[in-house]
C-alpha cells in the first residue's frame, strides 16, 4: 500500500485566505478552514507557547474536518517541557496536558523542539532517556527537533533509534518536516 503524503505548514494564523480566493474551492468560514482547503496537515506551533483548552482543540478538529478528511495535526509540545523543565520531573505533567490536546485533535504526532543551548551532554542524554522512556506515549509518534550542534553524531542517532524517536529536520525555508518512526 502506498504511503499517504501529508503536506502543510507550521501554523495557519499567518495564512491570508483573501489573497488566495482563486485557489479556494468554496467560501471560507475561518482561516483554518481556508487553510484546510489547500493543505492536509498542519503543525500547531501555538501549543509551544501556551496549552489551549481541549474545547479549543475540538473546535479546530471540527473546522478542519468540515473541509477535508482526513486532516492531520502535529502538536508541538509545550516549551515548559523542553525549555523550562528541560525534560526534568515537571516535564511529565506538562506532557499530560499536551496529550489532552493531541487526543482532542486526533493527532498522531507530538513534536518536541529543544533550545540550541540543550547540547547532547551525558546529563542531558540521561534526562531525555528518562523522559522518553517513562512517559505514556499512548499511540503517539514522538518526534524531536533538536536545535544546536552535536545531535548528528552516530551515538546520538543510535540513542534516538533505540527510543523510537524520529528526528525532525528544518529545510531552508524554516518549515519543519518529520519522519515517522513506528513503535516496535
Amino acid at each position: 500500500m502506498p504511503a499517504k503524503l501529508y503536506i502543510g505548514c507550521c501554523g495557519w494564523s499567518y495564512f491570508r485566505p483573501k489573497q488566495l480566493d482563486r485557489a479556494l474551492t468554496s467560501p471560507y468560514g475561518s482561516t483554518l478552514q481556508s487553510y484546510a482547503q489547500l493543505f492536509n496537515s498542519v503543525e500547531i506551533n501555538s501549543t509551544f507557547y501556551d496549552i489551549p483548552r481541549p474545547t479549543t482543540a475540538q473546535k479546530w478538529l471540527q473546522e478542519s474536518s468540515a473541509m477535508r478528511s482526513p486532516f492531520e495535526f502535529t502538536v508541538k509540545a509545550y516549551q515548559g517541557i523542553t525549555h523550562t523543565a528541560r525534560f526534568g520531573h515537571q516535564s511529565r505533567a506538562y506532557f499530560e496536558s499536551v496529550v489532552l490536546i493531541a487526543e482532542a485533535l486526533k493527532a498522531s504526532v507530538i513534536l518536541f523542539q529543544s533550545p540550541p543551548s540543550f547540547h547532547p551532554t551525558p546529563s542531558n542524554i540521561r534526562k531525555l532517556s528518562s523522559f522518553f522512556s517513562t512517559v505514556d506515549r499512548r499511540s503517539f509518534k514522538l518526534s524531536w527537533e533538536p536545535r544546536g550542534k552535536g545531535y548528528d553524531r552516530p551515538q546520538v542517532v543510535l540513542w534516538f533509534t533505540n527510543l523510537v524517536i524520529s528526528s525532525t529536520v528544518s529545510i531552508p525555508s524554516g518549515t519543519s518536516h518529520f519522519s515517522s518512526a513506528e513503535r516496535r
